[in-house]
């Protein structure tokens, strides 16, 4: 277990609390290693890769059920953007499912990846990168660059995949 990004997912849980769209963590449980278990909210849902995979792609209730799901992963964008996160791993399977409806209740997960923006560091160091597919070009460019430009791009890409139902196998993982 990597303890910075345990400390780093705990800092940012704890600072986007009260949203519906952003996982909520239950509790903290220390051990005498020093490695912190996060007790998180449990998503009976799944998460949205493996929903994509399940349906069929196509006809205006598809398109409607995309947004709505895309609707609630821009709104958990955006707050944590207004608290000063940039997530920097955004793909459908660090966004987990409540439940199986048509339109399910969206939360986002997994902050290991996450930046959190200071005044003085506004921008995400180069070794910071996201995840393959969903990763801004920016990204790999070997210079800093906004996390949360970077945040808006995958946030397309998820869109994209949503309408598309374009899931690789390397995505499925």
């Amino acid at each position: 277990v990597d303890k910075e990004k345990v400390a780093n997912e705990r800092a940012v849980l704890e600072r986007l609390d009260g949203s519906p769209h952003i996982l909520t963590l239950r509790n903290v449980i220390e051990d005498d290693r020093g490695v912190d278990a996060l007790v998180l909210e449990y998503c009976e849902g799944g998460d949205l890769i493996r929903r994509m995979v399940r349906r069929e792609v196509g006809g205006a209730a598809d398109e409607a059920a995309a947004f709505g799901i895309w609707r609630q992963v821009v709104d958990g964008v955006c707050h944590m953007h207004a608290c000063g996160i940039a997530h920097l791993d955004l793909k459908p399977q660090n966004v987990l499912l409540t439940t199986d409806a048509d339109v399910p209740h969206v939360k986002l997960c997994d902050f290991s990846h996450s930046y959190i923006i200071t005044s003085g560091a506004p921008l995400v160091p180069s070794s910071q990168v996201g995840a393959g597919k969903y990763m801004a070009p920016e990204v790999a460019s070997g210079h800093a660059y906004d996390g949360k430009l970077a945040d808006v791009w995958s946030c397309g890409v998820i869109l994209y995949t949503l309408l598309t139902g374009a899931v690789s196998e390397s995505t499925r993982g």
